[in-house]
């Protein structure tokens, strides 16, 4: 997969959403995202990593769509333009016999229990199956949030057991292309990309 030519992050549009490429004055909108304390909950310890980590993480997630080619989105409201989260394709090297990708999100609570996170990460990976030829994807959760493992089973991912992330232990998902395309997720979601 590293070695796979680069592409530009495309714009991907559901019915809801659109997935666009980051601008430098998302910035700060993703270190206040992440440092809601419901937010990162799900991620990385559980807390709120330092502000200075947050902007380093933005400007990784952004470098990985020049370095492999797949990276995170911003996911706004179409009819608004208004942000309200984050989903991406970054690559996962642990627990797998080779990289895979992983399917990963994020949402400011308002977005939560709208369907935002199944619909934008349906189109993310219909662009990975389709555009890349990604084979299967990953997703790690943790194992009590219901919420993320709900938006997994409607996009056909299934349970693989537990890894250790250096953070604690995640549940582990894999899902094909067939089961991801049988899905009631990606038959409710389709993109187009620009």
């Amino acid at each position: 997969m590293t070695s796979a030519p680069r592409f530009d992050p495309p714009t991907l549009e559901t019915t809801r959403l659109r997935l666009r490429p980051w601008h430098p004055d998302d910035r700060e909108w993703y270190v206040a995202l992440r440092a809601d304390p419901d937010v990162a909950r799900y991620l990385g310890d559980g807390h709120p990593q330092p502000t200075a980590a947050r902007r380093a993480d933005f400007e990784r997630a952004c470098a990985e769509w020049t370095r492999i080619g797949l990276g995170p989105w911003a996911v706004e409201e179409r009819s608004t333009g208004i942000r309200v989260g984050y989903c991406g394709l970054p690559l996962w090297r642990e627990g797998t016999p080779e990289e895979a990708v992983e399917i990963g999100y994020g949402y400011a609570p308002d977005a939560w229990g709208r369907g935002v996170a199944t619909e934008a990460a349906a189109a993310a990976m219909r662009w990975a199956i389709e555009v890349r030829g990604v084979p299967f994807l990953v997703a790690l959760t943790w194992p009590e949030n219901l919420a993320s493992r709900h938006v997994l089973a409607k996009l056909g991912f299934a349970y693989e057991g537990h890894v250790d992330t250096g953070h604690g232990p995640r549940s582990f998902f894999r899902v094909s292309r067939a089961a991801f395309e049988a899905s009631p997720g990606c038959r409710a979601s389709r993109a187009t990309s620009d």
